[in-house]
Parts: structure tokens; sequence; C-alpha cells
């Protein structure tokens, strides 16, 4: 064993406590050298929401100004129970601190950057204060079948929204497919086979800032369909209902009517950013039509509640979302109608009476 290994050792298990200053590396500077790695190996969306993640909860502590020798299991789990108890964060949010300073420790330890040790990653998780993260409570339901009723007559019958015809149709088209908001953007006619009956789903709009070779944002925010989804789940081939269909051909009639040349189902005779435009559209949809606010991912998740309800698997459904496994869509995607079992109660009372509307007395 070389002098330089056995100084590593002595370093990383504090036998040795003076390393070199020239040796010495701040938690900074291997973050920003981790970071430029990240950029070559993860999605662009991705490092912004690394990047926030760090200036809000890294930025300015004590944490970043240390040197990586001198942090060890304790400092970590220090350092996440403060943040723990100073902020309302949630376990989704906690993972992504997590995974900063995990990352970042493990990045400079194996590429023997400033005698970092090998932290007990164990000994952290079981410090951390779990009962003081936050455990949200959010009560989702269904769209009612009133309200979806409401938003077919609109856009169908009454045309209520004609300065973005395209879109209103396309949103009705989203409860026969349940796209995410990228994917439903981002839909192209020559996506669609009708003959078969299907469609591929294989783009996102997606948005990140441009960054340079330092990881540095080099300029606004920017908008793109690329040919990549969410995972590899996400690659699909979704059957079209009849309904879809014709749907679609309603689009595909307007945009002849309209003279417009687009490669895009969305399109309204301008060019925009057309998730911001979907979702905007069913915003001001609902201010029309005077029903609750409805947002994209809610007529994704009604999607996969009607198929469940009608005895769709779960794995089917899973598939046609686009999941990686059947507990995403079991405990996120499955909803009840707000009125909860009141929803059901004639089909509980025909399914369960035995005695009273038997005829027996």
């Amino acid at each position: 064993m070389t002098k330089d290994e056995w100084l590593s050792i002595g370093y990383s298990n504090h036998v040795i406590e003076d390393v070199p200053s020239d040796a010495s590396v701040r938690f900074s500077v291997v973050y920003a050298q981790w970071f430029v790695m990240k950029m070559h190996k993860i999605k662009r969306q991705s490092l912004d929401r690394i990047e926030v993640t760090y200036n809000k909860y890294y930025l300015g502590s004590e944490l970043e100004a240390m040197f990586v020798h001198a942090i060890d299991k304790k400092v970590v789990a220090s350092f996440l129970n403060n943040i723990v108890v100073n902020y309302a964060v949630t376990y989704k949010e906690l993972g992504r601190i997590w995974q900063i300073v995990n990352n970042v420790l493990v990045y400079a330890h194996d590429m023997e950057i400033g005698y970092c040790p090998l932290v007990d990653w164990g000994f952290v998780k079981r410090s951390l204060f779990v009962n003081d993260v936050v455990k949200p409570f959010k009560c989702e339901y269904m769209i009612s079948d009133s309200d979806r009723a409401a938003i077919f007559r609109g856009v169908l019958d009454d045309n209520i929204y004609p300065l973005k015809r395209s879109a209103c149709i396309l949103l009705l088209m989203n409860f026969s497919l349940g796209l995410r908001i990228g994917e439903l953007a981002s839909l192209r006619f020559s996506d669609f086979d009708l003959e078969y009956k299907v469609v591929r789903i294989y783009k996102n709009e997606v948005k990140y800032f441009p960054r340079d070779d330092k990881g540095v944002r080099s300029g606004p925010l920017v908008y793109e369909v690329v040919d990549s989804v969410k995972t590899d789940s996400s690659f699909r081939v979704l059957p079209l209902t009849e309904e879809c269909i014709y749907l679609y051909n309603l689009i595909v009639e307007y945009h002849k009517t309209m003279g417009y040349d687009s490669k895009y189902l969305c399109y309204d005779g301008t060019d925009v950013i057309m998730t911001r435009s979907l979702e905007r559209t069913l915003s001001r949809l609902c201010v029309l039509l005077d029903i609750s606010h409805i947002n994209s991912h809610r007529i994704r998740k009604t999607y996969a509640s009607l198929l469940h309800n009608n005895g769709v698997p779960t794995r089917v459904i899973t598939d046609l979302c686009g999941h990686k496994d059947m507990e995403t869509t079991e405990k996120c995607y499955i909803l009840t109608y707000e009125g909860g079992y009141s929803a059901y109660m004639e089909r509980i009372n025909y399914a369960l009476n035995n005695y009273i509307d038997r005829g027996v007395k």
C-alpha cells in the first residue's frame, strides 16, 4: 500500500486530522463537480430540480462551507434534522435533499476528492426525526359526471371558447387517453393510426434552462418537444375509443377549415408553449362553465379511476398510464367520487338487498 493510500485511510477514519490545506476541498466545490457530471447523465429538466433544491436548503448553510474530510455521519444527520425541524418538508422533498448530500459525498469518496470519509448512511437514516416530517393530507376526487358533462357540452355544443378550439377538443380527448400534460401537448397527427385505432406515445414537451460547460444557466427557460418520455414505461401504444376518434376527426376538420399548417393537434393559429396553453385553456373553461377548478393531472387520474370502476384490471391501467409499477397507480391514481359511498348507494342497495326487495314479507 502506498503512502497516499495509508494517509487516505487515516483521514477517512479521523486518525489523522491535519489534512493539508492544499488537499482540503469544500462541499460546495464537490457539489459543482458532481453537478457537471450529472449534466451528461440525466435529463435537463431534472438538473433544474436539483439546482432549486440545493439553492433552497444548502446555499449558505454550514455544510456547504465545510471541508468534505470533516463531514461524517453525525454532521450529515444533524444537517438533515435541522432541515426537518425548521422547514415543513414532506418525505418527497426530504428525499431530494437526501439525494444531493448522499450523491455528492459518495462521489467525493469514490473519486478520492478531499479525503472524504465513507459515511454510514444507515446511521443517518436511523437518526432522522421522521415524526417531524410533514405528512400532507390531500383529498382528491374524480371529476364528477356532471362536471364532465358540462365540459363536453360547453365545448362540443356551445363552442364556449372558440379562440382555443383545438386545445379545448384535445382536452376532451384526454378523458379517453389519460396522458400527462407534456405528452398531450406534443401529440402530432402522425402519431395516430386510425386503421388500427391506436396512438403512439413517445414524445413529451419539457422545460429546462440551457447551461454552459460549468453547469451555470446560460439563457432563459426553454420549452421543447423531445423524443423521450418520463420513464421507459411511458413509451406505449394506446387504444383509441370511438369517442376519441370522433374528437380527433373534429380537430382534423377544424384545422382544414382554418387553413392551419401544423403537425400538432394543440395548434390554434399561433405558436405558443403548448403545455401552458392547455392548462390555461382548462382553467378558462372552468370559469366560463362555472364549475370547480380542474387541472390536467386530475383528468389523468379520473381516466384511471373510471377504468378501475368499470372492472379494468390494475395491471392494465398501470400500462395504459405509463407507470413503472402498480403501487403508483393504486396509491395515487385510483380516486373515489366526492360523495364517497353515497355515489354508489343505488348499486349497493341492489347488490345487497336479499330480503325486502325480493318480495319476502
